[in-house]
């Protein structure tokens, strides 16, 4: 308070102090600049710095854009600097509004905010003393590297012209255009072969300011466009800063739909709607507005939609207003693109687009808080209607949540599709035992069981679950049975089925039946649980007298892999064919209680790649499993 009445007095016109008058002060007392000598402790003005820095580094991991292939330079971002201080301007309402209040304020808060001035203004002086002794070191660092590139920069000038770019290009090849620009500035010489580069500007981002979008655009020539907009509001995004996101959004989409004829790659991520009213729906409304139908996208190869909150539900199509949000999400279905082959979209379901062949959906559908506001019902009806109109897929990975022992509540029945040239299908679930709502109608079995694939060649299936403990040594056989199209595959060769389990005292047991897949060459096993083999199971002939079978893998079994083995190896010796056994390529990693002769012995196979978990405790162990599994998923390393 002693602070409050400090800061109060110098407001105080001298002439009104009771029993005083201007000429009672003198000119050193009135000319005296109030010092604040409270600069001890430093210990509130680190933890302010702290405290922003794990911030910017949590929202860097946390979010979308910041990935590894799409990293923003922060330097020059200016969605990042909207961001900066956002929670300490929340947490002290130092927000323009909150600011400009202040002459209405009490004691109480005009002495918190005098206790914010300081730590602000000593956070300032100690970054200005950082900063001068950093450059204190840096300076002659900087002389020093001035002299030594010296040498390096009349080796990179003499070079021929097509040497020196493709040097550049391997310099910026994972650098953003801030860094073209500055190789362009070097001399005449860099700056005619950088501007040579036409695709070295193609990557477009709706994070550049709009100047360095229009340069990127012309110095890009007639190369193809690789497209990324990021419109995702920031928590606490206040009125002004929200409306000039939307302003730079809207200039960026104006700026790409000039030159539609160039685009190569659409990523677009899409701003939250937390209702399923219309204006929930603006940002499409405003994609809807400015691409016009029947755009024309005669490059464009792939296109990336992520949406952010709830979608529409099913509500009676008659709804005037449902009806206008369905058409503004599906902005792009009118679009001529015959070249179009991949569709990557997140929580939310593609629609057919006319005239185009795509071969590859990625779709995916998980929710973190499950089922709280997606239709899955309406979802998985879209998705249907999606592939019956879409006969060229030949790739589907499907990411959703599933719940219950079995995933078999009796549901509406999906219409059966037919998808004659898949030959790759990836479901990777997050499986609840119990249901969050009661009232839920639908089962990914649903989805499955109208599937008709003659000609799947690979199928992968992933379960990520949590095992209540009175369940904790059940058997999932019949649960992922359930998730399997119900139907003959003559012509799987791959198959490859992995079961995590987040619950440390599980014993989860899976069983295989193989006898189903006549074509089968190679199997991939992993469960944080026991490895069980199928009561009366076996391969099937065709696979035994072929000598089809070529690989076996098993990725952390805990219980299971010796016994496993053991099967498979007297299947394979049933055949009559001398050496089938050795042939077979074996890869056992992170298994439990088995060694690297447990496995020669039982299964004595010339090509064995064994990777023990001796050294590992069991949590490591389960981690680096899931790790693992969810690698051969992500990054298709299988092969």
């Amino acid at each position: 308070m002693t602070s409050s009445i400090q800061e109060y007095s110098h407001a105080i016109d001298p002439g009104d102090a009771p029993g005083s008058t201007s000429n009672s002060f003198s000119s050193s007392e009135t000319d005296a600049e109030f010092i604040d000598d409270n600069i001890w402790p430093l210990l509130h003005v680190t933890e302010l710095l702290k405290d922003e820095v794990e911030r910017m580094e949590s929202e860097r991991h946390h979010d979308a854009r910041y990935n590894i292939k799409h990293e923003v330079d922060w330097r020059n971002s200016a969605s990042f600097r909207d961001g900066l201080w956002s929670d300490f301007k929340i947490s002290t309402n130092l927000s323009p509004e909150g600011i400009s209040d202040l002459h209405n304020c009490g004691f109480k808060r005009y002495d918190e905010i005098l206790g914010v001035r300081w730590q602000l203004k000593n956070m300032v002086t100690l970054l200005d003393l950082l900063k001068t002794t950093a450059q204190e070191i840096l300076d002659p660092v900087e002389t020093e590297l001035k002299r030594s590139s010296c040498n390096i920069g009349l080796f990179l000038n003499r070079l021929p012209l097509d040497l020196l770019a493709e040097t550049i290009r391997f310099a910026c090849s994972d650098s953003d255009v801030y860094e073209l620009i500055n190789m362009s500035h070097i001399n005449q010489r860099f700056r005619g072969v950088v501007l040579s580069m036409g695709d070295m500007w193609s990557r477009i981002s709706s994070d550049m300011p709009i100047g360095i979008l229009r340069l990127s655009i012309e110095r890009s020539r007639n190369a193809p466009l690789d497209l990324e907009g990021y419109f995702i509001e920031r928590f606490g995004d206040d009125t002004s800063m929200s409306q000039r996101r939307k302003s730079r959004a809207k200039s960026f989409i104006t700026e790409i739909s000039q030159c539609s004829s160039r685009w190569n790659n659409i990523e677009f991520s899409i701003p939250a709607s937390y209702s399923q009213e219309l204006e929930s729906y603006g940002f499409y409304f405003m994609l809807l507005a400015n691409f016009p139908c029947g755009l024309h996208v005669p490059r464009l190869k792939s296109l990336s939609i992520s949406h952010y909150g709830n979608l529409p539900d099913s509500q009676n199509d008659e709804d005037t207003n449902h009806g206008r949000s369905i058409e503004a999400l599906r902005f792009y279905q009118s679009w001529k693109a015959p070249n179009l082959r991949m569709l990557t979209f997140s929580r939310i379901v593609p629609a057919p687009i006319h005239g185009a062949s795509i071969e590859v959906l990625l779709l995916d559908l998980h929710t973190r808080d499950h089922y709280s506001d997606v239709d899955y019902l309406f979802a998985f009806r879209e998705l249907v209607s999606f592939l019956q109109e879409t006969p060229s897929l030949q790739t589907l990975r499907l990411t959703c949540n599933t719940s219950g022992p079995t995933d078999s509540k009796d549901n509406l029945a999906l219409p059966t599709v037919t998808l004659h040239y898949l030959r790759d299908l990836t479901l990777v679930l997050t499986h609840e035992w119990f249901p969050p709502d009661d009232d839920i109608e639908f089962s990914l079995s649903s989805f499955t069981d109208c599937m008709r694939v003659p000609d799947l060649s690979t199928l992968r299936v992933k379960i990520e679950t949590t095992s209540p403990k009175n369940l904790a040594d059940s058997d999932v056989t019949t649960l992922i049975r359930s998730f399997i199209p119900r139907q003959e595959f003559n012509s799987l060769q791959k198959l490859f089925i992995f079961v995590f389990d987040h619950t440390l005292s599980s014993s989860l047991n899976m069983g295989v039946a193989l006898d189903k897949y006549p074509s089968l060459r190679s199997l991939t096993l992993g469960i944080t649980g026991k490895l069980v083999i199928t009561p009366g199971s076996s391969l099937h002939p065709n696979v035994r007298r072929r000598g089809l079978f070529e690989q076996i893998k098993l990725l952390g079994c805990s219980q299971g892999a010796e016994a496993f083995l053991t099967w498979l190896a007297g299947e394979l010796g049933d055949s009559g064919q001398a050496g089938q056994v050795a042939k077979v390529k074996v890869v056992v990693k992170l298994c439990q209680s088995i060694e690297k002769s447990d496995v020669s012995n039982v299964f004595p196979s010339d090509q064995l790649e064994f990777e023990d978990i001796d050294s590992c405790s069991w949590w490591n162990f389960m981690d680096e499993s899931r790790t693992l599994g969810y690698g051969y998923f992500c990054d298709e390393t299988e092969e």
